[in-house]
C-alpha cells in the first residue's frame, strides 16, 4: 500500500533584516501552522490499495453502512492500538465466539 499526504508545503522566509531607507514597511505574509499530531481538521490523502485490499474495504463497508473514510480511519486506530499494546510488551488476542483464542500478528 502507498500512502502520500496531499498538504503544502510552506516556506519560511526571513524579513528581520531592516527595510531600505527608501522603502515603505512590509507585513510579512501569514505563516503556515508547523505540521503537528495536534492537526484539527480533516486532511486529504490519497492512497493506492490492491484491488483485494479495495474488495475488503467495499466488503466492510457493505456489512457496516460506514463510507470508505470512516472505515480507513477506524482501521488507522485498530492498527495504533494494535502497534502500542505490542510495543509496550502485551499482546493482541482475537476471541471467537466459541471461546477459542488466536494470538493476532501484523507482519
Amino acid at each position: 500500500m502507498s500512502l502520500e499526504l496531499d498538504e503544502r508545503k510552506s516556506k519560511s522566509t526571513n524579513l528581520e533584516a531592516p527595510p531600505p531607507q527608501d522603502a515603505e514597511a512590509v507585513t510579512p505574509p501569514p505563516t503556515a501552522p508547523p505540521r503537528s499530531r495536534g492537526r484539527r481538521g480533516p486532511v486529504k490523502l490519497t492512497v493506492n490499495l490492491l484491488a483485494r485490499v479495495m474488495d475488503r474495504l467495499e466488503e466492510v463497508c457493505g456489512f457496516t453502512g460506514e463510507s470508505r473514510t470512516d472505515a480507513i480511519n477506524r482501521s488507522i486506530q485498530l492498527y495504533a492500538l494494535y502497534h502500542d499494546t505490542v510495543r509496550d510488551g502485551g499482546t493482541f488476542v482475537v476471541r471467537a465466539r466459541d471461546g477459542r483464542e488466536r494470538e493476532f500478528h501484523v507482519l
